[in-house]
């Protein structure tokens, strides 16, 4: 009688990562063109984008002519997304360009519906493009609220540009401060609420786009705890925006252009010991060969990505 033959031993698939990533740097870095290259390759799944910047359309129409995608704009009078005559090729991406906080909760809600149908998942990517705008603004729509309303009761009519302005510096002369602290109140606690539904509620992928700025080291306004973070990663750079915004994120990337091409860093990546990229032992910048293969070069070669 012969001992039964052990079966080959199988291995696990992989488990499936859900990457958080924060991408910043200057403007014309390729951070928005390296998101579509992502969406490129995975032209299967669904994916969407909350732009507050505005330079999805730009990039669409010169350099990705055949993705299907389509930018939506938000109609006040119906209160609905209404798709961009320029780009509505139906298909896999869905952009939602919001001018304003109020346009962002509204684009939060359609994706909760699109995953509340199964239309986003954990195969799906969302992209935030200009998060620090996005923080921007929620000060400037708060401060355009007030002022209006006080004008208004005033006046009894609509205010000009220029009465906003006046009615401004009305009021800082009278030492009154445009904001004042229950509104920064207010505006951390949505900012925040949103933060966390994006990375940690859904079950998309995140790619989140922000400028970067050097840290001034000697200024009394720079927080000493935003100081100690970047000190930490050992790098003279932050991200622009909210300062709690970076550390919800798993992976810190950082890219840079100069005349020899684009670059990528790596600034931080929680459990990186365990990705390709650690093995490399090379702590300097990636080129991305004029960034044409980003879910190749960087996602596949050094996330270890399938």
């Amino acid at each position: 009688m012969t001992a039964p033959q052990a079966k080959p031993a199988t291995a696990s698939p992989a488990p499936h990562i859900r990457e958080r990533m924060l991408v910043g740097g200057p403007t014309g870095t390729s951070k928005t063109y390296s998101f579509l290259k992502i969406v490129e390759h995975l032209h299967a799944s669904t994916h969407a984008v909350i732009e507050v910047d505005d330079g999805f359309e730009r990039i669409l129409l010169t350099e990705f002519p055949n993705l299907q995608a389509t930018i939506y704009d938000f109609d006040e009078g119906s209160s609905k997304w209404v798709p961009r005559q320029t780009v509505a090729r139906g298909g896999s991406l869905r952009i939602f360009h919001c001018r304003s906080f109020t346009e962002v909760m509204s684009a939060q809600r359609e994706l909760e519906q699109m995953i509340s149908s199964g239309t986003l998942s954990s195969q799906s990517w969302v992209c935030v493009d200009g998060i620090d705008l996005l923080y921007n603004s929620m000060r400037y729509e708060l401060i355009d609220k007030a002022l209006s309303r006080r004008h208004y009761q005033k006046l009894k009519k609509e205010m000009t540009a220029g009465e906003e302005w006046e009615e401004a510096l009305e009021v800082r002369a009278r030492g009154a401060p445009l904001l004042e602290g229950g509104d920064w109140d207010m505006i951390h606690s949505f900012y925040e609420r949103f933060l966390t539904y994006l990375t940690f509620k859904i079950p998309a992928n995140v790619y989140v786009t922000c400028s970067t700025t050097l840290i001034s080291d000697k200024s009394p306004y720079e927080d000493e705890n935003t100081k100690k973070f970047y000190e930490s990663l050992g790098v003279p750079l932050k991200f622009e925006g909210q300062k709690r915004t970076p550390r919800v994120f798993d992976t810190l990337l950082a890219m840079v252009k100069n005349p020899n091409g684009y670059y990528v860093s790596i600034w931080k990546d929680r459990g990186g010991a365990g990705r390709p990229w650690s093995q490399t032992r090379n702590p300097g910048p990636t080129m991305l060969y004029e960034n044409k293969e980003f879910y190749q070069d960087i996602g596949v070669v050094m996330f270890g990505w399938s």
